[in-house]
């Protein structure tokens, strides 16, 4: 039989990890270099509405934890910029 051997699982784990923020820790480093959404609140507000305004990907909730993809938050914000200007 064949052996099936997963290379560098650390790295992958570390990339997936960097990019994933709880809601506080999100607001707190936004806050701190001066970017929006800086405020849970904020978030929080992004959450609430998120399928209608465009934000839906960007929201990982895993059990109670609600946690943020900062590519995609990022990503999505261009993506309405993009239409608001085109």
């Amino acid at each position: 039989m064949d052996q099936i051997v997963v290379n560098n699982t650390d790295d992958k784990v570390q990339q997936i990890s960097k990019t994933l923020f709880t809601v506080k820790n999100f607001a707190q480093k936004n806050k701190e270099i001066g970017a929006w959404p800086g405020s849970e609140s904020a978030i929080w507000a992004l959450r609430a509405s998120a399928p209608e305004n465009g934000f839906g990907d960007v929201f990982v909730t895993v059990g109670r934890r609600v946690l943020i993809n900062e590519k995609k938050i990022w990503n999505a914000i261009d993506r309405l910029q993009e239409q608001k200007n085109g």
